[in-house]
């Protein structure tokens, strides 16, 4: 599970959500942002972001409102 943040470019701006970018093969944190009340907003395929063996990694990313 990484954090994504939305107050980019200002030090010490908080946004106005967060963002946490999930594999989809990971059914526990995919649980704990939806208990947190985390919706799902998409799934993406980075270009920059591969597994070991090459293979691309899909993410689902989940958003909420601070």
């Amino acid at each position: 599970m990484r954090w994504l943040t939305g107050g980019y470019g200002t030090v010490g701006a908080v946004g106005t959500r967060a963002a946490l970018r999930i594999e989809p093969g990971n059914s526990a944190s995919l649980r704990v942002a939806e208990k947190a009340g985390f919706a799902l907003l998409r799934e993406v395929v980075p270009a920059t972001d591969t597994h070991p063996d090459g293979a691309p990694v899909t993410f689902r990313v989940f958003v909420r409102d601070l």
